[in-house]
């Protein structure tokens, strides 16, 4: 019975690999085909075959071609024990890679987030604006706020990537509040902005880096007194500088104008009382 080849085309559909790959291989010697056709079509045994699949099981696991042929030309023995001689190197590389990709996945989840986050609130804020007539004095935009934030994070660790983005909302929310100032503090408009600001806020003090026990003191307040604590922890944070001397009071009156933070405060004082 003759013995099945299978052209370069049905190589490349069976194992992934390009023309131009094979091509590559037979120039540096580490796969070659095993015969021509008179038409000049490569053709590929069995051994062949399965040793092109070998081959991606490395490229796989991150090998860089001049490795795979260094290891194939010392191998003595067949596809199956090189694999099992190299089978923990190639499974720590694939699990570093594993780790390296769900970084990558946790990263743009967390941009996507905050670019949800801006971009209905933006629109929320921007269709709100149109209707009264209003418009921004600050230098910079919400959108270069925007754009500012998601290059920030791009560079993070992961870990501190998740701190951020649970920080996200809290921020926005209250960064947005400069646009209400002229409303009513008592209209039903204002009783729901207010209301979704100290609720982001709560739920964002039980997720904060705080010592347990004061986590505890906390939630045991209720009501009221409950409100104006996460009041209090909205000034204490966003009244504060970071390493690079920035601080939420200072983007805010950047955007809306000098003063615009302090009258934000007395906004929310104003609604507790």
């Amino acid at each position: 019975m003759e013995e099945k080849n299978w052209k370069l085309s049905e190589v490349s559909k069976i194992t992934g690999l390009s023309r131009k790959a094979l091509q590559e291989y037979d120039r540096m010697e580490l796969l070659q085909p095993t015969s021509k056709t008179e038409g000049g079509y490569w053709l590929y045994d069995s051994k062949a075959l399965q040793k092109a699949k070998l081959i991606c099981s490395f490229n796989m696991a991150g090998y860089k071609r001049t490795e795979i042929k260094k290891i194939l030309d010392e191998a003595e023995g067949d596809n199956v024990q090189i694999l099992r001689e190299n089978y923990g190197i190639m499974i720590e590389r694939l699990k570093k890679q594993r780790e390296e990709l769900d970084t990558t996945i946790r990263s743009l989840e967390v941009l996507n987030y905050s670019s949800t986050c801006f971009e209905d609130k933006i629109r929320e804020l921007g269709e709100y604006l149109k209707s009264k007539g209003k418009y921004y004095s600050g230098e910079r935009s919400l959108a270069d706020w925007h754009k500012h934030l998601s290059s920030t994070l791009m560079y993070m660790e992961p870990e501190e990537m998740e701190r951020v983005r649970s920080s996200v909302e809290p921020s926005v929310l209250f960064m947005f509040m400069g646009a209400y100032l002229d409303e009513d503090i008592h209209s039903e408009l204002m009783k729901e902005k207010m209301d979704e600001l100290l609720k982001v806020w709560d739920d964002f003090i039980l997720r904060a880096s705080i010592p347990e026990n004061a986590k505890e003191e906390f939630n045991r307040l209720e009501g009221k007194e409950r409100l104006c604590s996460v009041a209090e922890f909205i000034f204490m944070v966003t009244g504060s500088k970071d390493e690079q001397g920035n601080s939420a009071c200072g983007e805010m009156d950047a955007l809306y104008g000098e003063g615009t933070y302090e009258k934000v405060k007395q906004m929310i004082k104003a609604y507790l009382e």
